[in-house]
Order: C-alpha cells, then structure tokens, then sequence
C-alpha cells in the first residue's frame, strides 16, 4: 500500500522520545520500564495515525 507521513512529524516524535528518555534516564528509572514506555508511546501513536486515516 506504501507508507504517508510528513519528515516534521517524525522528527518531532524522535524528539519527544529522544527528550522522555533523558528525563527517565536522568530519574534513575531502570531500563525495563524505560522501554515499555516507549513501546507505549509508539503504539499509541500507530494507533493514533490509523484512527485519523480511517476518518
């Protein structure tokens, strides 16, 4: 089907990610839960972007 999205939108999601990280890093958060929170988040946006297609 080929992929759609814009370079802005991807880039301001590896900053996001980019500056959680840090923060949960700087927190002294284990890795563990690190990981699943940006597992989290990039399913919740997948999920996001196929509710928005869809309508």
């Amino acid at each position: 089907m080929g992929g759609s999205g814009a370079i802005t939108l991807t880039v301001i999601g590896a900053l996001i990610i980019g500056y959680l990280e840090k923060i949960l890093s700087i927190n002294a958060v284990p890795e563990s839960y690190r990981l699943m929170l940006t597992g989290l988040i990039i399913v919740g946006a997948v999920l996001f972007q196929r509710n928005k297609r869809a309508n």
